[in-house]
């Protein structure tokens, strides 16, 4: 995973997330949504 700050903007993005079990897996949503905020700039 990585994440990137470019021109007033955020970029994120996983490998991760393959099959459709890994959406159930809690590690993996807490992985998302960090994502996510960050992306909203929400993060700490």
């Amino acid at each position: 995973a990585w994440h990137h700050e470019y021109e007033g903007g955020r970029s994120f993005y996983t490998g991760l997330g393959h099959t459709e079990e890994a959406y159930d897996d809690p590690d993996f949503q807490k992985h998302l949504l960090g994502g996510i905020f960050y992306c909203l700039g929400q993060n700490e």
